[in-house]
């Protein structure tokens, strides 16, 4: 469901498909425009973060909707990431999460708090145990 370069494929996971719905107004009455993805989730993530900002006024920043997700929803973008990052050849690290996120350099520890709640739910791990330097730590999915 996450690496799947066409959802479509698989009958019992394609009904799951990220969809992005715009409505006039504050209400569901009145649909603007709909678009379901057929990718999986970690490899469409990026063109869905693409086609939002293209898609939303100038004036919203996605970065700021951090502040609205609940800290389910902030580790499962965590995951995400490092999924994401891996399938890419890279490590997530707090930098990339920062940058992901929209977070500034400042508030580092925002994004440390998010990363250490999802090594605590399995989600994420440190890539190099071995390291005790937060500072340039790197980490991978549970799986890996």
């Amino acid at each position: 469901m996450l690496f799947a370069k066409n959802i479509e494929q698989f009958d019992s996971i394609a009904r799951k498909a990220v969809r992005v719905v715009f409505y006039d107004g504050n209400n569901r009455i009145k649909t603007i425009k709909e678009q379901v993805g057929h990718k999986g989730y970690a490899v469409g993530f990026e063109g869905l973060i693409k086609y939002l900002e293209d898609n939303l006024p100038s004036k919203e920043v996605i970065g700021k909707a951090l502040r609205k997700m609940d800290k389910q929803d902030k580790i499962r973008a965590c995951y995400l990431h490092a999924c994401l990052k891996y399938v890419s050849g890279e490590h997530m690290t707090n930098q990339s999460l920062r940058e992901r996120f929209g977070i500034e350099e400042h508030n580092y520890s925002m994004a440390s708090r998010i990363i250490a709640d999802a090594i605590n739910v399995n989600m994420i791990k440190d890539y190099d145990t071995d390291n005790k330097s937060k500072k340039y730590a790197k980490y991978v999915p549970y799986w890996f």
